[in-house]
């Protein structure tokens, strides 16, 4: 082998081995697609909200519009290696007073799987129809002694 063929294989290698993705940048991806997900995501309307699928996590996250392409992409790119084996529960996204939230709906009675409402456990953005038989999970909070039903949101939401 030449002395030029030698460089040309090393530089072969190098550009190889620069353009490979490694395990940890996989696992990098979904800790930079979790930091979209936030408590403090400022809104005007329910369409600048969405919730975006990790279906290996079965998790949604509350994400911005304008982040939803980023996050769906780093998602993509995440180890796929250690997933979860569970229903991702259905999610109702809106803009409430000027920030995304995102809701975990409940069954109101036994709903069978041909009425769950699979629309809102993927990805999607604003708020969506709730579809009989579901509520957005409402848990008593006590203010003052009495019991008062408020909404449990989250900018992660998954199955328990």
């Amino acid at each position: 082998m030449t002395t030029r063929g030698a460089w040309r294989g090393l530089w072969g290698a190098l550009a190889l081995a620069t353009a490979c993705v490694t395990s940890d940048d996989q696992a990098d991806a979904r800790q930079q697609a979790l930091a979209f997900a936030a408590d403090d995501i400022v809104c005007e309307t329910a369409r600048d909200c969405c919730a975006v699928l990790d279906a290996c996590r079965a998790q949604l996250l509350v994400v911005s519009a304008k982040d939803k392409p980023r996050v769906e992409q780093l998602l993509a790119a995440a180890p796929q290696d250690s997933c979860v084996r569970c229903v991702v529960p259905p999610v109702q996204v809106d803009c409430v007073e000027g920030v995304c939230v995102g809701t975990k709906l409940v069954s109101t009675m036994n709903q069978s799987l041909d009425e769950f409402p699979s629309e809102l456990a993927r990805t999607h953005c604003g708020k969506m129809r709730t579809p009989d038989g579901w509520e957005e999970n409402a848990t008593p909070r006590s203010s003052s002694g009495g019991a008062t039903p408020s909404l449990q949101t989250r900018a992660v939401i998954g199955c328990e």
